[in-house]
């Protein structure tokens, strides 16, 4: 196992003076030379960046620097050392966190103003990194890859008992945070993070109203999919049966027109990839699937390099993007 080097911890100010913790991971090289760029790198709800960057075994923030990219870990607001937490009092929306993208790519372009911004982010981050993107249109920005990341929505879902399943998922919780004030997942044992009661209001909002909007219904995320005109890479899992499902999931992300969808576990998956099926949460956390991870390292490399360099030779060589061919089938 290849360690991550020593991080520099920057301390952020979001907009309503949030504190929002990045850890910074520079590659070593044996001689002097840049690195290829910079990835931001985010997890899910629940959880912090400690699922991205421990030390005790491998990760994908280790196979990132070790590709020659310096990584970007935050810790998400109110989650790990970016604070206050839920438990604490502190209260955040969907939007806050999607604001927040904005102090990432800050970060990323002062640390290294010649190298492209790129955006990798596990089910949460992946979410907020599209709408960003597609909202804001950032210039610095070169790519995104979303990693097991589904939107829970009717238009998306298929099935119409994980329709049922998922509405239920949300509203015990929902019925947990108007007692106690914020969902507790700490206490229940659900996770590292817990998570505030507008955050889960308006995710819960989505699932009943059909949308993927902000707060006050002015700005539609989904809408501005459509938008997206740098490469996105959409990667999910076979075994992931509920969270990110790949016939949800490839639905959501449908609009973008530069999209690369993947499926662990499908016979046209990338070579060895076909055999992988992980997990919502092992797809970032099992080193079992080290494989897929520096599969993502070479596509973010790929997704670096200057346009007329990556160019395909021919429209034969493109990769089909921006459909969901396979998975748009109803199902039960």
């Amino acid at each position: 196992m290849q360690p991550l080097p020593p991080p520099v911890l920057h301390s952020l100010s979001a907009d309503d003076g949030w504190l929002l913790r990045v850890w910074d991971y520079r590659p070593a090289f044996s001689a002097p030379r840049a690195a290829r760029a910079v990835v931001v790198l985010g997890h899910a709800m629940m959880v912090d960046s400690w699922t991205l960057r421990r030390d005790d075994r491998p990760t994908l923030a280790a196979v990132l620097v070790a590709a020659g990219f310096r990584v970007l870990v935050p810790d998400l607001r109110g989650h790990g050392e970016s604070g206050p937490v839920a438990s604490d009092g502190g209260d955040w929306t969907y939007d806050d966190l999607i604001a927040d993208v904005r102090h990432y790519v800050d970060l990323a372009a002062s640390v290294e103003p010649e190298l492209p911004v790129l955006l990798v982010g596990h089910s949460l981050f992946g979410q907020v990194s599209l709408a960003w993107q597609g909202t804001r249109n950032d210039p610095r920005v070169h790519a995104i890859a979303a990693l097991a990341c589904d939107m829970w929505n009717r238009r998306f879902e298929p099935s119409w008992w994980r329709r049922l399943l998922k509405r239920l998922l949300y509203w015990i919780p929902m019925m947990i945070i108007e007692l106690v004030g914020y969902l507790p997942i700490r206490w229940a044992r659900f996770g590292s993070a817990d998570e505030p009661r507008s955050y889960w209001r308006q995710a819960w909002s989505w699932l009943r109203s059909n949308r993927w909007c902000s707060v006050d219904g002015k700005t539609d995320y989904w809408a501005a999919l459509e938008a997206l005109d740098v490469p996105v890479l959409h990667l999910v899992s076979e075994g992931d049966w509920i969270m990110g499902r790949p016939q949800s999931a490839s639905r959501w992300t449908a609009p973008v027109a530069t999209r690369e969808l993947v499926v662990l576990g499908r016979d046209d998956a990338p070579g060895e990839l076909a055999k992988l099926r992980p997990s919502h949460m092992a797809l970032v956390t099992d080193p079992a699937n080290k494989l897929a991870w520096h599969w993502v390292a070479g596509w973010l490399g790929r997704a670096a390099e200057p346009a007329e360099a990556a160019a395909p030779s021919s429209a034969d060589d493109e990769p089909e993007r921006g459909r969901a061919t396979g998975w748009d089938h109803d199902e039960d």
